[in-house]
This record gives structure tokens, sequence and C-alpha cells, in this order.
């Protein structure tokens, strides 16, 4: 852990006890870690709640559809929603989250090769997911 500390610290000199880096900051990373936290927080979360609006809604109307079917054809998508919930989640949230992370923290430590990699094995044809990572890095 000791290494990873100074290895992410090189760049850095020491002043009055706290670690400033050498680079200065673009004008969008200095308005996310010194702006007010509740308003970064709301303009971060706005995407996340607009979609699950949005998924709410898509969701209502397509049970409003197949309630026209049936009775029936409303018991048979009830029966499968358990599980193509299990596998939105599952590809969504925790593989997709956890791919997020690793790139990020890759690319976070100037590990570009890393990240393409990790990347890579996250899309379906491994060589379209490298494209975005080698651009943002």
């Amino acid at each position: 852990m000791a290494t990873q500390l100074e290895g992410a610290l090189e760049g850095a000199e020491r002043v009055g006890g706290s670690t400033h880096c050498a680079e200065t900051l673009t004008p969008q990373a200095r308005r996310l870690l010194e702006g007010p936290v509740l308003a970064t927080l709301l303009r971060l979360a706005a995407p996340t709640v607009a979609l699950m609006l949005l998924q709410g809604v898509i969701a209502a109307g397509e049970a409003v559809f197949v309630g026209r079917l049936g009775s029936h054809a409303l018991a048979g998508v009830s029966l499968s929603f358990p599980l193509v919930m299990l596998m939105t989640t599952l590809s969504a949230g925790a593989h997709g989250g956890g791919v997020a992370a690793g790139v990020a923290r890759a690319l976070g430590t100037a590990r570009s090769e890393d990240a393409a990699r990790l990347a890579g094995g996250e899309s379906a044809g491994g060589a379209p997911g490298r494209a975005p990572v080698r651009a943002a890095a």
C-alpha cells in the first residue's frame, strides 16, 4: 500500500504539511472538487434520476400493453419478470459497475493499457471497447 501511495504522489510536492500536485486543475475538475457539495451531487445524480423515471414510465406502458392482451399474458410476463430483473441488475449494476471502477482506477494511475484491456474484456468483441478508453487516455 505504501508503494502505491508513493507512486501516486511522485509528481507532488510538500507545502506546509499537505501535498500539492504540480499540475493545475482544469475548470471542470476545480468545480467538481471545490464547488458546493449539494449542487455538485444534484448535478451528478440528475441523469440517473431521469433514467430511472423513464424506465418506470416504460415499464408502466408495457404493463398496460400486456394487460390489454389479457390476464394470461400478464401472468406470463409476471412469471418471467424476476429473471429479467436479475439479468438486468447483474449486467448493468454488478458487472458493468465493477469494470467501470477498474477502468477508472487504471486511468487514474496512468495505466492506459490496463484500462484498455479491462474495457476490451467488457465489450462483446473486445476491440470496440478499447477505442473510447484510448481516446480518453
